[in-house]
This record gives structure tokens, C-alpha cells and sequence, in this order.
């Protein structure tokens, strides 16, 4: 695959260079590599995995669908809010939609975070098969 693929800039880890006018691709993905390196960004992923690893990846996915599902309980005994999930195995991403007149999806949206409640608005043409 990687015979198909090259890299949108080139460093100095990207390619070597043979002569004045004329480079070869490394043959590994260090050819989409930038010259800095971002330390802290790997240090974090291999706490976050030793992490997820220590607790369990089934418990952790138990967890969330249990979160969900108390969620969409929650959200589903409101009125005029209606939770727009699809299929049978749901995750901890939960779609729902508000149906009242004036209503700031913003500033709900904002009000959900003030409460720790990671949230994002999403409008009907980016969410197609969820809320058509």
C-alpha cells in the first residue's frame, strides 16, 4: 500500500535525498513523518493504554454502555427530548434531539458541559441517517 501512498510534505525523515534534483521515498510509514516528534503526546497514549489495559477493556466497555443506556433512560423521560440512537448494540455516544420552540442548542449545549456532560450540536444535514 504504501507503493500508492506519499506524504502531503516532505523532512528530512520523509525520503533520502540522492542528488540535487532527486528523492526516494523511505519504504516504511516513517515516510509520513514530520521531523518533531511530540513527546508528550506519546507518553500520554502509553499511560492512557497501560491504563485501560490495568482496568480491562470489557469492563471499561461495560461501563460505558451502562452510562449510555442510563443516559438515554434519563433523556427519554423528558418531555419534547427525544433520543435519536439506532441499532442493537448501542455505545456511550448518545444522540438526542430537543424539540422546543427558542430553545438555544448552544447554550444547552454549554450548560451540559458546566456539568460535565461532554456534549456537541450537531444540525439535521450532518446527521442524516440519525435524524431523518
Amino acid at each position: 500500500m504504501l507503493n500508492f501512498l506519499e506524504p502531503f510534505c516532505l523532512d528530512l525523515h520523509s525520503a533520502e535525498w540522492k542528488s540535487q534534483n532527486e528523492y526516494e521515498f523511505r519504504k516504511d510509514a516513517r515516510m509520513f513523518e514530520i521531523s518533531e516528534c511530540n513527546i508528550a503526546a506519546k507518553l500520554g497514549l502509553t499511560y492512557a493504554v497501560q491504563n485501560a489495559l490495568d482496568l480491562g477493556i470489557e469492563h471499561i466497555w461495560q461501563r460505558i454502555q451502562q452510562l449510555g443506556e442510563l443516559f438515554r433512560k434519563k433523556l427519554s423521560m423528558i418531555d419534547r427530548v427525544q433520543v435519536q440512537d439506532l441499532g442493537q448494540i448501542k455505545c456511550g455516544i448518545v444522540t438526542f434531539t430537543v424539540e422546543i420552540d427558542g430553545m438555544d442548542m448552544v447554550k444547552l449545549c454549554k450548560q451540559l458541559r458546566e456539568r460535565k456532560i461532554n456534549t456537541s450540536v450537531a444540525v439535521r444535514h450532518h446527521t442524516l441517517i440519525d435524524m431523518t
